[in-house]
């Protein structure tokens, strides 16, 4: 069973209590943010010098921009989400899956009264940072709407990584079927890991069946 909310945004049903690896965005050449039109635009260039700074590494003076840009942006979903994705870059993954946390809860918000468009991605993210904190029912809620939104994701290459990551999330759950499954979907698309995945998770099956 599956929520429709606006804008054509489906929830699995396992997500409704949380309604109460990273991807790059592209802003468009103006001035104007991507998500939110009434950013300011001296904020949307302060964001987009910090995002510049941690495509290039530099994520620990990007945390310190970001930080100063949601402090007086408390609603602004792509400052923190780039947030997220700079504790992530770090291995912060509890500071990481927070902000990742806030972006969500900011876009649910803003979505109810139409002053924000919908971005499908940061589940993927926020699904991967919480798995890495082994924090696997979390994880999973937030993959499932990236699954559930796959063909409204914006490339093959971001819906294979949903599908890979996924699989990485059943494996750890030892629920070997659908690792399987998830990591060959993603093999279909072209995923480069997918290959390994399912080498690792063949040899893993035959490691556990020598024990027994």
């Amino acid at each position: 069973m599956t929520f429709l909310v606006k804008r054509r945004i489906y929830f699995p049903t396992s997500m409704v209590a949380v309604l109460c690896l990273h991807m790059v965005f592209v802003m468009p050449a103006s001035a104007q943010d991507l998500f939110q039109s009434n950013i300011d635009h001296s904020m949307v260039q302060r964001f987009k010098s910090a995002q510049t700074m941690r495509r290039k590494g530099n994520a620990a003076q990007s945390i310190g921009l970001l930080k100063n840009i949601v402090a007086q942006n408390p609603d602004y979903f792509l400052a923190w989400y780039n947030l997220g994705l700079a504790y992530t870059d770090k291995g912060d993954y509890v500071n990481g899956a927070a902000a990742l946390d806030k972006a969500i809860a900011i876009q649910l918000k803003l979505l109810g009264s139409n002053q924000i468009q919908p971005e499908f991605t940061i589940y993927n993210t926020a699904g991967w940072a919480h798995m890495q904190l082994n924090q696997y029912d979390i994880a999973e809620k937030y993959f499932k709407v990236a699954l559930v939104n796959l063909k409204q994701l914006p490339s093959q290459d971001s819906q294979s990584r949903v599908l890979n990551n996924y699989g990485l999330l059943k494996m750890k759950q030892n629920n070997y079927a659908d690792a399987q499954n998830y990591f060959k979907q993603a093999q279909a698309l072209g995923n480069p890991m997918a290959k390994d995945n399912l080498g690792y998770l063949s040899r893993l099956q035959k490691l556990k069946k020598a024990a027994m």
